[in-house]
């Protein structure tokens, strides 16, 4: 429109400079959710024994590009690419948009494989992004030990192959030469004595427990982007979770138990115990044979329509001498919070965090809890 008019040089540039930073914030936006998204499901994934694929099929991979947009980029797709191999998660992209012939026609499936769309490629741009998008793809696919489909029509045909890829694996494993955990990526090379085989596998890996971060760059919760409202539970450590109203109640008056001071009407105290089986979980050894930990505690109350309306956190350190820890795998770390809940409240997100394995538990408790038993 700005061109039609006759508008000034400098407004035409400056609306397109505009744009561009506009399309650079999304596509760092979509990057960012879709490698949280890897990170979840690697969570979810990871207590189930064996190899998982996980088939993928998006019309764009935004993985690919590193917007400046989004300047920790680098370092969430190295979190995600370390998470996903060890939990064995093999991703196979398949691209949803179709056959792309020699003179970048797309060729549209309904009418056929000899038909040809009338739609065509706009611009050398439009080509240089499917380029983008195939390296995305093939890089995903062989930094996990899958493989990446695109430039096809025959969809059923490429889930067929994934599959029966992905039901012939061997788990090999070795002991590096270098030991030294320096966060430095380590080439990863499998190769075979006789005959002519393509491979997939991992093609490396970081050696633990990474570089830190840099100074400018904000620590982040890892617990927090769990607990969101619609996520799956979490079992890599598995507990078990009593949550029922205080009884007796507060006074009123009391100080409020949350991070919501803002809280309205009347709401109800609620406890939750933690009981953590000590075989679950990985504590550091210390001096005279004692063992010491960390767990992140976590409560997120949530309206029916996923709105939070209070939360709570919490870091307890604690210690246990040889003794108890020689008595029995069976002993449990007991742990308990509080939080105020209004009478909206339908659903209490639960969580915890162990520092030292960053191993998650989350599960949802529906609201209202029976109250406890009387005494």
């Amino acid at each position: 429109m700005l061109i039609r008019s006759d508008a000034a040089p400098e407004a035409v540039s400056a609306v397109r400079d505009s744009m561009k930073q506009s399309a650079a914030r999304q596509a760092g936006d979509r990057a960012k959710l879709t490698l949280q998204g890897f990170l979840e499901l690697e969570r979810y994934l990871a207590p189930i024994s064996g190899r998982k694929n996980v088939f993928w099929f998006s019309g764009s991979f935004p993985i690919g590009s590193i917007p400046s947009a989004m300047p920790n980029h680098p370092e969430d797709s190295r979190t995600a690419e370390q998470k996903l191999g060890p939990a064995r998660v093999a991703i196979y992209p398949i691209s949803a948009v179709g056959l792309l012939n020699a003179s970048g026609a797309i060729m549209d499936p309904s009418q056929g494989l000899t038909t040809r769309a009338t739609a065509t490629l706009p611009n050398p741009a439009q080509a240089a992004g499917d380029n983008d998008q195939q390296i995305a793809m093939e890089s995903i696919a062989r930094e996990t030990g899958g493989q990446a489909f695109y430039n096809t029509n025959g969809l059923d045909r490429a889930i067929t192959q994934a599959v029966a890829d992905g039901g012939h694996y061997y788990t090999m494993a070795y002991t590096p030469a270098n030991a030294a955990l320096d966060g430095k990526f380590r080439d990863i090379r499998v190769r075979l004595a006789k005959g002519n085989y393509k491979i997939s596998y991992r093609r490396g890996y970081y050696a633990e427990p990474g570089a830190p971060q840099s100074a400018n760059v904000a620590p982040q919760n890892p617990l927090l982007e769990l607990m969101r409202f619609g996520m799956p539970d979490f079992d890599q450590i598995a507990y078990n979770v009593r949550a029922a109203p205080e009884n007796p109640q507060p006074p009123q008056g009391s100080p409020p138990a949350g991070a919501n001071r803002d809280l309205k009407g009347p709401v109800t105290r609620y406890g939750v115990d933690f009981f953590i089986p000590l075989s679950q979980l990985k504590l550091a050894p210390g001096v005279d044979g004692a063992r010491h930990g960390t767990l992140q505690l976590m409560l997120v109350a949530y309206r029916k329509n996923g709105y939070p309306v209070n939360l709570v956190e919490s870091k307890n350190e604690f210690n246990l001498n040889r003794e108890v820890y020689e008595s029995g795998r069976n002993v449990n770390i007991h742990a308990r919070q509080e939080i105020d809940v209004p009478s909206e409240a339908a659903y209490l997100r639960v969580g915890l965090y162990e520092q030292a394995s960053g191993n998650v538990g989350a599960i949802d408790v529906p609201l209202p809890a029976a109250p406890p038993p009387k005494n």
